[in-house]
């Protein structure tokens, strides 16, 4: 039963007017039915993901990596019997092989969307992918440099309270979408390098080896903004009129940019459709992007506008409320191509709070998040809680406080006399961050520096007052005291300077702010924050200097390639780095590396088992591991551990995966006589010395001037000759077969010196080797140098 209709029934039961005992039955009534279903949507929004549904995640990516390392052994294994098939069987062979080529392409494409890290993975080597036919190479990976301008989508999931960020590179001739395999912390509309593997337009690469150059943006002047309302053939509902969207849009949106900008920034523009697009309902992006881009074309001229956003119906919800580019993107239109920044809101969400939040990410504003301490307000065990600011409208949605500090600064909203750096030993006053002045009203205190001496994190402080839009903000502890905000490259934290003041997590955030005579202490990196005094319109601030203590932490190992792939019994090296993560007061560390998890019959060795490292500096050595000879065809893991001397409980671990494989490389031999690749001329009934040494060959035989099965390398004489000869070694392996021959002359009988004629000078050698065994002067091989060599000898002068 509806609240109406319960009102109606007591209306039309009971006669008025009503007793005491009756407004109470009313009242009560009326909290059940409102409050109860209004509890469990709360709590059904509030909810996280269970540890269930988190172990089902896993254990779906640990399937899909498990399937691309048997797809990559699959592959590995046909292409060997491609090398040994005969022509007959090789078609059938190579279809096989697309077919897995195209599953796998698919599977590690899936694979990204999850898990960057794991799907670079199982990524296969250029070394190894060079081996497989040409007929595949479409469907794998290969190496890709590209340069262009880095473009970002922030996806809002307010009643989950997640969020998550998707990154493209946009080129001169295409669009890529990125996967780092860890943080990425570089702003949209960054014009960046990067060096990856590409599978399609999708490339994976380390952010850390990222190039960038400058920052484009336009965050000040009146923003030009076209609202398209779009839905679908099989969902043409129309939640709100044109006059409705304008007003939320170009009034009350409106009305906040201008006020949180000092009147720097404004929103004007046009408001279209409902136009229906010739598509079923859909959440994905691109699609929603595409169509109503092309639905909207033949009424909208895009060129006029710097700012879209995309409005539809979804029912059942998308999983997400709302989603933006941080920045702008390029955009083809029928118009030609645009650059504009892009919101999609779900109508069910299309408010000002929500429309405010995204168009924040298309000024190029990450979220205003709460830095969870526990105990402390800064430390090593922080966890980051998403949305968790409730003073800003990056932050909790439903709340539509003024950007912070730092945003603010981002947006060109301060002159340069707003916000300035202060180092320890400074006292400041600052002013309000909610209306224009002269005066200062944010302060950056420099946190963390890097080996270059260049800032990478920084505290903001600023103070807040009741008026304007922040006159509703939770609680009133936020107008006592300075807010305190941490920044590193994106996103901003909110710090609690009074941590676990309330098992609430509400309560327990509403008093974050410094409140006079309070003091947050940093001893990681020997700061302290003091709020001094609050006058009726300033507040007044100090930032000193602390003795910073030794604070160790965990340190970082790093393997590369943390992939290799290797024969049975061969050997791969590892190039292990150790960073030191602890503060300088502690000082150098000697690290321990050890190796678990290495099989039976294997060996792990370092070329260094320890290493010295200061502080902030990083040791590197290498580790070879070399497999059993007998080794099986599959991935092998392998625990790499640095262990600090100083405290063993700091320590890290890095996995390397070693890859046996069945050898598809084509083979190679040399043979060579009398140590020259010939041809090499011996004197008559003498013999020349055979070597030869191949690679990726497990047999070899010889044929021509030799028969017979050899070994993989040796050497061997060819005996006395008497005339010349070729030899042929043919070597075979599972990547096919090779061969090399090297051809032996014989000199003339008796010419002992090999100058092609037979003289003095040879008769002088054979006297020399008189009575002896000496093959050279033998002429008749009968053992021994005599009377009847020289007979042969004299026969023959000057032929």
């Amino acid at each position: 039963m509806k609240a109406a209709d319960l009102i109606k029934q007591y209306r039309e039961n009971i006669n008025p007017p009503y007793g005491r005992k009756d407004a109470i039955s009313v009242s009560g009534t009326l909290f059940l039915l409102i409050a109860i279903p209004l509890t469990v949507i709360l709590a059904t929004q509030a909810r996280e993901p269970t540890s269930r549904a988190q172990e089902t995640v896993k254990s779906q990516m640990a399937g899909a990596a498990e399937e691309a390392q048997n797809e990559n052994l699959r592959l590995l294994q046909l292409n060997s019997q491609l090398a040994q098939a005969a022509p007959a069987q090789k078609g059938k062979i190579l279809a096989g092989m697309k077919s897995v080529a195209t599953i796998r392409k698919s599977r590690l494409k899936a694979l990204l969307d999850k898990n960057p890290k794991e799907a670079e993975r199982m990524l296969l080597p250029k070394e190894i992918t060079a081996t497989l036919p040409a007929e595949l190479q479409s469907s794998l990976e290969q190496p890709v440099t590209a340069k262009g301008t880095l473009e970002i989508l922030a996806i809002d999931d307010f009643p989950k309270k997640e969020a998550d960020n998707e990154y493209f590179l946009r080129t001169a001739a295409e669009r890529f979408s990125l996967y780092p395999t860890g943080d990425f912390k570089i702003k949209a509309g960054t014009d960046i390098k990067i060096s990856g593997t590409a599978l399609d337009d999708k490339i994976v690469f380390e952010p850390d080896k990222t190039q960038v150059s400058n920052v484009l943006g336009e965050t000040t002047g009146d923003q030009k903004v076209v609202v398209l309302m779009v839905n679908f053939q099989n969902n043409t509902s129309q939640p709100f009129d044109a006059a409705t969207a304008s007003t939320r849009v170009f009034t009350s949106t409106n009305n906040y940019y201008k006020e949180v900008s000092f009147n720097k920034a404004s929103l004007s523009g046009d408001v279209v459709g409902w136009y229906t697009m010739p598509i079923n309902q859909t959440c994905d992006y691109n699609t929603l992007l595409t169509n109503a881009i092309a639905t909207s074309d033949p009424y909208v001229y895009f060129p006029n506008y710097s700012r879209i956003i995309i409005t539809f119906p979804v029912s059942g919800g998308c999983g997400w409320a709302g989603m933006g580019t941080v920045g702008k993107w390029g955009i083809s239109t029928a118009d030609g191509n645009i650059l504009a920044s892009v919101s999609w809101d779900l109508a069910s969400y299309f408010q000002p709070s929500v429309i405010g939040h995204e168009l924040g990410h298309n000024f190029g504003a990450g979220h205003a998040n709460f830095l969870e301490c526990g105990l402390e307000s800064i430390g090593e065990a922080c966890t980051e809680v998403e949305y968790g600011d409730y003073y800003d409208i990056m932050g909790t949605a439903g709340y539509m406080g003024h950007f912070n500090g730092k945003f603010k600064e981002t947006f060109a909203w301060f002159d340069p006399a707003n916000v300035q750096t202060v180092s320890p030993g400074t006292s400041v006053m600052i002013y309000p961050i909610e209306s224009a002045s002269a005066s200062l009203q944010a302060v950056k205190v420099v946190r963390e520096k890097d080996e270059n001496n260049n800032p990478i994190s920084w505290y903001y402080i600023e103070f807040r007052q009741q008026t304007g839009y922040d006159t509703s903000l939770p609680g009133t502890y936020v107008f006592n005291g300075a807010l305190i905000h941490y920044y590193e490259s994106y996103d901003t934290y909110l710090i609690d300077t009074t941590p676990n003041s309330s098992a609430n997590s509400y309560n327990d955030r509403i008093d974050s702010a410094l409140a006079v005579g309070n003091t947050l202490t940093d001893t990681a990196v020997g700061l302290e924050i003091s709020t001094v005094s609050k006058g009726s319109g300033d507040l007044t601030v100090s930032v000193n200097s602390i003795p910073i203590p030794c604070v160790r932490a965990n340190p970082l190992v790093e393997a590369d390639p943390s992939t290799a792939y290797g024969n049975p019994g061969s050997k791969k090296s590892y190039s292990v780095t150790v960073t030191n993560n602890d503060n300088s007061p502690c000082g150098a560390s000697t690290f321990s590396l050890t190796t678990t998890n290495v099989p039976s019959g294997w060996t792990a060795a370092f070329a260094a088992s320890q290493l010295s490292i200061s502080p902030d500096a990083s040791a590197t050595t290498t580790l070879d591991v070399t497999s059993a000879a007998g080794a099986a065809e599959n991935y092998y893991d392998i625990n790499v551990t640095a262990t600090n001397q100083a405290d063993a409980s700091y320590k890290d671990s890095e996995t390397i995966t070693y890859v046996v494989t069945a050898d598809t490389q084509p083979p190679t031999v040399d043979i060579k006589a009398n140590n020259s690749n010939g041809p090499v001329t011996i004197a008559y009934t003498t013999a020349a010395t055979l070597s030869w040494t191949s690679s990726n060959a497990t047999s070899c035989n010889a044929s021509n001037g030799w028969l017979g099965s050899k070994g993989t390398t040796g050497s061997a004489s060819t005996g006395r000759l008497t005339s010349s000869r070729t030899y042929t070694l043919t070597c075979t392996g599972t990547g096919g077969s090779a061969s090399d021959s090297v051809v032996v002359y014989t000199g003339k009988i008796g010419d002992l010196n090999l100058d092609n004629s037979i003289n003095i000078r040879d008769i002088s050698i054979l006297v020399s080797r008189w009575a002896s065994g000496d093959q050279t002067a033998d002429l008749n091989s009968d053992g021994v140098v005599n009377i009847r060599d020289i007979s042969i000898l004299v026969s023959r002068w000057g032929t």
